[in-house]
């Protein structure tokens, strides 16, 4: 299981927008086949109180660049509610409940903290969510098919990402390149997932005037590419 550097900012950073408690997850996303039907998650307590748990497993799917939840039972999460004492952890059990499909199936499984005793310092009574990736695997040859579009806006140009194959998309990174593959903006770092068949937006500033053609610079799923916007597949 890759654990990527930006996979663990962007957990810290959001453990840190809930302030209540102290939770480390491994891994950061899991993975079910038929060949691998089932795995494990380790939720730590580094803290020093007691931390009381509930899961949640929605089904995760995607509509002009939003993610969308629904509660969903096509993958059996044991224990549904625990509680791990400081400087302890718990062991949570995932497996596949469903008959995988031809396109990836996607799943966000959701630990939600329980305050159980009211703080009287500000900030200190806001539970704790953090969420993980659950996929599984196709039962087609996993391929990778995506295009790129960018066109000229007032505000910068419009980069459009369509994710045409049977599983997501890990955008970390972004650039727009001209023709001699010269640098037309700072890179932005990103963590963004793209389901298969939707599609994301961004507008990027240019450092100069806006050119006809670009080529994009960017890290997809770990794989660092350079391809040409707007090319016919």
């Amino acid at each position: 299981m890759i654990k990527t550097i930006c996979q663990l900012f962007y957990l810290l950073m959001f453990c840190t927008l809930t302030f209540a408690s102290e939770i480390s997850i491994s891994p950061l996303r899991l993975d079910l086949s038929l060949q691998a039907p089932m795995a494990t998650l380790k939720v730590s307590n580094p803290g020093e109180q007691k931390l009381l748990i509930q899961t949640q497993l929605m089904h995760w799917t995607q509509n002009n660049g939003n993610d969308i939840y629904q509660p969903s039972e096509e993958i059996l999460v044991v224990p549904p509610l625990f509680s791990v004492e400081p400087h302890s952890h718990q062991i949570i059990r995932v497996a596949l409940g469903t008959t995988p499909c031809k396109k990836e199936l996607s799943y966000r499984l959701f630990l939600k903290e329980i305050v159980t005793q009211k703080s009287n310092i500000p900030g200190l009574n806001v539970a704790l969510t953090i969420s993980i990736p659950v996929f599984v695997e196709p039962t087609e040859k996993l391929h990778t098919q995506y295009a790129w579009q960018a066109s000229n806006t007032p505000k910068g140009v419009l980069v459009s990402l369509y994710n045409n194959h049977n599983c997501h998309l890990l955008i970390n990174e972004l650039q727009l390149l001209d023709n001699k593959d010269v640098a037309q903006n700072s890179a932005i770092k990103l963590f963004k997932y793209i389901l298969p068949g939707q599609s994301f937006q961004w507008t990027l500033p240019v450092n100069e005037k806006q050119l006809s053609n670009y080529k994009i610079k960017a890290k997809i799923n770990g794989n660092d590419i350079i391809d040409e916007a707007n090319k016919k597949l």
